[in-house]
């Protein structure tokens, strides 16, 4: 290479697009992980395009996507190129997300375990949808010690499926609906 400095050490980025494709994470050369980010109202407030440019049009549409990539944008494609109004948008981003196989293609998308997602399949059936939780709260409704319940909201934060409050933590809105949709799997 180039330019390059005697000793140092190249860097090389992976993107994964899908996340059957992880194995190539085992490789010792892969030291740090990092996954896209939601969408939020701020970002989506500089997104000069987006029609949903009001503060209550940007919160349905966090509402209806949880701010993941793949959902914000597909909404906007159906409203800006679909023919969608925007509330038909959100309706069939919603309508799509609230089928069963969709929703297990959202938590695989996230990588939760199976484990995992019968922890959280607990969790759901005890709080509404955007409810903040103490770790008492998690650890009373999944069995888990306080101990193991900061690990996995760690976990659950590093996957992007966790909203920190000062209610305390919230699952994901579409995460939520997504186990609503699935139930507990054996």
């Amino acid at each position: 290479m180039p330019g390059k400095a005697k000793g140092a050490s190249a860097h090389a980025g992976i993107v994964l697009v899908d996340p059957r494709a992880q194995d190539v994470l085992k490789d010792e050369r892969v030291s740090q992980v990092l996954r896209p980010e939601r969408w939020n109202a701020d970002s989506l407030r500089a997104w000069p395009e987006c029609p949903f440019d009001t503060p209550d049009k940007r919160r349905r549409l966090m509402e209806a996507t949880g701010g993941w990539p793949n959902l914000v944008e597909r909404t906007v494609d159906l409203a800006t190129r679909g023919g969608y109004t925007l509330e038909a948008a959100l309706e069939a981003i919603q309508a799509h997300y609230a089928q069963k196989e969709v929703a297990r293609t959202h938590l695989d998308r996230v990588e939760l375990t199976p484990h995992t997602r019968n922890l959280l399949a607990d969790w759901v059936q005890y709080v509404d949808p955007g409810e903040g939780c103490t770790h008492g709260d998690i650890a009373a409704v999944t069995g888990l010690d306080l101990t193991e319940v900061h690990a996995f909201t760690d976990r659950l934060a590093d996957h992007g499926v966790l909203d920190d409050g000062e209610d305390g933590y919230a699952l994901g809105l579409v995460t939520f609906r997504a186990l609503t949709a699935v139930g507990k799997e054996s």
